[in-house]
């Protein structure tokens, strides 16, 4: 009686901090790999995705995941943990679990670690087995129940290692400790012969019996030559459509030779037929689709500035385009008569834009019209009242500033005005719909500025301009439950525009006559965004972890949040969700994703069947008591341990359909 009492209080315990239910979470909608090197990709062919980990540029490692559907690219998961290592890794698909394998070394490169991606989230699975090393090669061998790994070199000079393990979803085991000499090897498992089949840097071909690796020929297609940091400039890939097992090379390096692919039939490498311009001409990853029967690649564009994705059918190249380009301090609205978010302009290092860009909740599409100059740091409110959204100032360079006002209608921009408030950067701006008025606030015209100011449609109006203290970057959105503009954070100071020297963390109030001080905000937003949650009544952040219900503002529950800063970010009131594109991300390069903040699944469901039911509960139950350094089924708070806290938060979600 008593333990049922302490796991009655633990489920309310867990309830009231809102793990039960449905959570609204970020979903990424769309995001292209930053990635370019050093990055890894594998097929999951039972959920028809391409996983893709890791890498990064020259000076940045990015320890992220990216989804291919065959369409366009996404940011697998914002949940932590995820595998320590962004470089000296390598993945592959188990087809008989169904999971993608991270096999590479720990954070410290003192032991090789094995991690699982289950389609959400990654769970390590050991800690131990190899030596750890980099260099080294893996593929889905079905003959052998598991993942081979063809050992590469010890860290630190070490030499080669000069084995053979198989991963069998439990443990490691040695399955040759005599493997032939490869220096940086490839793998693919040959479905048609059934044997698996390596490629190295010397233009060796071997194949693995099942006991042993025999030598087949030494005369490959080319060497393919050593990219920066070590890392081979070749893939190698099973084709299941013509039944090959294909190398993709770049061996421009070798008298005669470039970039191709070469297809392996167990005696000779043939070229495969000559691809149409364009090609891709860079060293990358490479992965094969076979629902789709192409060729995924992923690697450097022309000048190495950032990932292109390109797509090979068996005849010809094909690059995916990247829309909408990476960018920052872009502003975006929801356009309520049209049901779509408008978003215009932005910036990427000193390059900024003119594209009126539009989402439909799945798609980006650009509209060919002619508008304001290319802007980044304008802002943006939609009129409900007039149905257009009003576009105020901006940089047009570093030091350019704009003061003209444009208005879209859905179709057309056309400008409206060139007087009003000086010309500015980083104003704060929505729509009062009680007052039928867009109210402008701060900003930075060559200096932090204190000014209000109200455009009814035809001209502007300046208001007062004490108040709030002068500040840029802060941000507003219109209560319309209470009647009033919500200004909060923004900064003043600094020898750096995008850096304050101080942050603010106030919250004031407008009523159209005074601003009045009101509570502190829990964090100090700059270059942040505001919007109001119709459904909810209630005003967000951009990071959508805090909400104001006009008396104070406090934290939500999340399994997921995203660190941005010179986001762009609406609320779509039809879709009952919160669209957020671009901005800096922590490492300070611009992004290109696009996230929802949406009701999502419950961490319960731990067989991701949309339900939490006895199934779920069953992986709790089998494994309860497990503690050790490894996320096994069960540990749904994700702290290496099944407990009371894991089994409460599936019984408190028991019998939950999400998304509901």
């Amino acid at each position: 009686m008593r333990t049922l009492l302490i796991l009655v209080v633990l489920v309310g315990f867990v309830a009231e901090r809102a793990w039960s239910q449905c959570r609204r979470d970020w979903v990424i909608c769309r995001s292209h790999p930053v990635s370019w090197t050093r990055h890894d990709l594998a097929f999951d062919s039972s959920r028809g995705v391409a996983v893709l980990f890791g890498g990064g540029t020259q000076n940045i490692a990015i320890g992220s995941a990216w989804i291919w559907d065959a369409d366009h690219w996404k940011r697998a998961s914002l949940h932590l943990p995820i595998p320590p290592s962004p470089v000296h890794h390598r993945l592959a698909y188990d087809e008989g679990r169904q999971r993608v394998v991270w096999i590479g070394p720990d954070t410290f490169l003192h032991r090789m670690e094995v991690w699982e991606f289950d389609g959400r989230e990654w769970r390590r699975r050991s800690t131990g087995g190899p030596p750890e090393q980099y260099g080294f090669g893996v593929a889905y061998d079905p003959s052998q129940g598991g993942v081979v790994l063809f050992c590469g070199r010890r860290f630190g000079g070490g030499g080669e290692i000069r084995q053979t393990w198989l991963w069998d979803g439990a443990d490691w085991t040695l399955i040759d400790g005599a493997s032939p000499s490869a220096d940086y090897p490839g793998l693919a498992f040959d479905r048609a012969r059934g044997v698996l089949v390596l490629y190295d840097d010397n233009s060796d071909t071997y194949e693995f019996t099942g006991d042993q690796w025999l030598r087949r020929t030494a005369d490959g297609p080319c060497a393919p030559h050593l990219a920066s940091f070590g890392i081979p400039s070749f893939d190698l890939t099973y084709d299941d459509a013509r039944g090959v097992v294909s190398l993709v090379a770049d061996c421009s390096l070798a008298p005669g030779f470039q970039f191709g692919v070469w297809d392996w039939d167990g005696l000779v490498w043939r070229a495969a037929p000559a691809s149409a311009e364009p090609n891709p001409d860079r060293v990358g990853q490479a992965t094969y689709d076979s629902i789709h029967n192409t060729l995924l690649w992923v690697g450097p564009n022309e000048d190495n500035t950032r990932s292109r994705t390109w797509l090979w059918d068996g005849q010809q190249w094909g690059v995916v385009p990247i829309e909408p380009t990476e960018r920052a301090w872009a502003r975006m609205v929801y356009d309520s008569a049209r049901a779509e978010c408008v978003l215009f302009g932005g910036q990427n290092d000193a390059v900024r834009f003119d594209e009126t860009l539009i989402w439909d909740g799945a798609t980006w599409t650009a509209r060919d019209v002619a508008g304001p100059a290319p802007l980044s740091e304008h802002a943006m409110a939609f009129d409900s009242t007039r149905n257009v959204t009003v576009l105020f100032g901006g940089a047009t360079g570093e030091t350019t500033l704009s003061r003209e006002t444009w208005e879209w209608d859905g179709g057309a921009w056309s400008l409206r005005a060139t007087d009003g408030p000086s010309a500015r950067r980083g104003a704060a701006m929505c729509f009062d719909s009680a007052r039928n008025v867009t109210v402008l606030f701060g900003g930075h015209d060559g200096a932090d500025d204190g000014e209000t100011w109200e455009w009814d449609g035809a001209a502007w109006t300046l208001r007062v301009t004490d108040g709030p203290p002068p500040r840029r970057y802060a941000a507003a959105a219109f209560d319309v439950e209470r009647g009033v503009t919500t200004l909060s954070g923004g900064g003043v100071g600094g020898t750096e525009l995008h850096h304050a020297g101080v942050r603010l963390g106030d919250t004031w109030l407008w009523d159209g006559v005074e601003w009045t001080l009101t509570a502190a905000s829990p964090y100090y937003g700059f270059g942040h965004q505001l919007v109001y949650d119709a459904a909810r009544r209630q005003i967000l952040s951009s990071g959508g972890t805090f909400a104001w219900d006009g008396a104070q503002w406090r934290q939500l529950p999340a399994t997921s949040t995203f660190t941005s800063y010179g986001v762009a970010c609406a609320y779509d009131s039809a879709r009952d969700v919160v669209v957020a594109f671009g901005g800096h991300s922590v490492a300070g390069h611009a992004i290109n994703d696009t996230y929802e903040l949406t009701e999502t699944w419950s961490l319960a469901d731990l067989d991701l069947d949309d339900d939490v039911d006895i199934e779920d509960l069953t992986v709790v139950l089998t494994n309860f008591g497990y503690v050790g350094e490894l996320h096994e089924p069960g540990d749904i708070d994700r702290d290496c341990d099944v407990d009371i806290l894991d089994l409460a938060t599936a019984l408190s979600d028991f019998g939950k359909h999400c998304p509901e």
